[in-house]
Formats: structure tokens, C-alpha cells, sequence
């Protein structure tokens, strides 16, 4: 039981640090070229 929990928390965790990068990767995008918000659901469609 222990375990499961400590797996599931460190998933979270990778699953958490992964929404920031994107998050991040989303804002810089928008900033960059004044693109839409579909133009970066494109992008991360394509990735």
C-alpha cells in the first residue's frame, strides 16, 4: 500500500512538472509571434 502511494505521488509530481513545462512553452509561444491559442494546441497536438 505504501508503495502504490509513493509511486502515485511521484507521477504526480512528473505529471505536475510536466503541465508547468508546457504551460511555460504555451505563454512563450504566444508571447513570441503573437499566435492564437488554437496555434498552440496545434503545436502540442503535432509533439
Amino acid at each position: 500500500m505504501r508503495e502504490e502511494l509513493r509511486g502515485l505521488r511521484r507521477q504526480n509530481r512528473e505529471q505536475a512538472e510536466t503541465i508547468e513545462v508546457l504551460r511555460k512553452a504555451a505563454v512563450g509561444l504566444l508571447r513570441e509571434g503573437e499566435r492564437s491559442m488554437s496555434d498552440v494546441y496545434a503545436f502540442i497536438e503535432v509533439e
